[in-house]
């Protein structure tokens, strides 16, 4: 009884912050998805949260990035402060797998005014969102947005699409979706068209899904600068082997660009035992890193490495 009755509380407490974020409306619109017939009906609908003092619209049917954002106003915790103790005003960054903003905007109200934000992404429903959230917080004169893939070449390729909207990967054997014809191009193709030196560009993020692993092949031209920069990225070591990857092996080739691993973080971390705990290393060698991932059930963590 005592535990039914912690649960309702726990309940109850989080649906209070979740309509502090979102408000009612949209709280009751996301416990009504539940039920087939009304998720369908409200497929596209969007409700507008409040989002670390940011404005973001978000689809009430997706049960991904969408959701805990609605509830919550806040995800990956501990990658979000790497992220706002690290971007200073007027710096010029890149956010591939911008998706539909939630870095991309927090990006734009750290580098300020004076500061640029190029957001990529190659889905088109989260290119059309994303834009409208830029656009929602008056960062057009600070953000810009294009929807492309960035990978190893240009071209194109095949974007595998899952029901969650952050989640759409070049790997087929993950998503079973359907799937879309993306136009393709590398980071240093891009870097030509937008007119920026290398040395332009304090920081990248990304967050592309396993297919980092290609995307750095098409930005040798950045990697061989010899500027500080920094990479805010999400690592997904299980997707690797099927470009002929694998952790280490990313680790070490970074590494040989001059970058060092600053902190990996992962707001939860369940071991062996399944215990539950938040993941933070300061400076971690790659080894320490890989016997981190040998004794985690978890698949990827979040990074800052910087070249100093």
């Amino acid at each position: 009884m005592n535990r039914f009755l912690t649960r309702i509380k726990k309940h109850i407490k989080s649906m209070r912050g979740a309509m502090r974020v979102s408000g009612f409306g949209a709280v009751f619109l996301i416990y009504c998805t539940k039920i087939p017939l009304i998720k369908k009906l409200v497929k596209d609908s969007l409700v507008k949260a409040r989002v670390l003092g940011n404005t973001m619209y978000l689809k009430v049917s997706d049960g991904g990035l969408h959701r805990r954002l609605i509830l919550r106003g806040i995800r990956e915790e501990e990658h979000t402060r790497q992220i706002r103790d690290n971007i200073k005003p007027e710096m010029v960054g890149i956010d591939l797998g911008a998706n539909v903003g939630y870095f991309a905007v927090m990006e734009s109200t750290l580098v300020g005014p004076r500061g640029k934000v190029y957001c990529i992404e190659p889905e088109p429903s989260n290119v059309r969102l994303l834009m409208k959230n830029i656009f929602a917080n008056n960062f057009e004169d600070r953000a810009e947005v294009f929807q492309y893939l960035i990978g190893d070449h240009n071209g194109s390729e095949k974007l595998y699409l899952s029901e969650f909207g952050n989640v759409h990967s070049v790997s087929a054997a993950r998503n079973k979706k359907g799937s879309i014809e993306v136009e393709m191009i590398t980071l240093d193709k891009f870097l030509e068209q937008n007119e920026l030196r290398p040395e332009d560009v304090d920081f990248l993020r990304m967050d592309i899904e396993g297919y980092e692993v290609m995307a750095f092949q098409g930005m040798q031209n950045l990697l061989n600068s010899k500027s500080p920069f920094k990479i805010f990225m999400e690592f997904h070591p299980s997707y690797y082997p099927e470009w002929g990857w694998t952790f280490e092996k990313l680790l070490n080739y970074l590494e040989s660009y001059g970058f060092k691993i600053v902190e990996i973080v992962r707001d939860r971390e369940t071991d062996k035992n399944g215990k539950n705990t938040r993941l933070n290393m300061k400076n971690p060698t790659i080894k320490e890193v890989m016997e981190m991932q040998k004794n985690t059930l978890a698949d990827g963590c979040q990074a800052l490495l910087e070249r100093f």
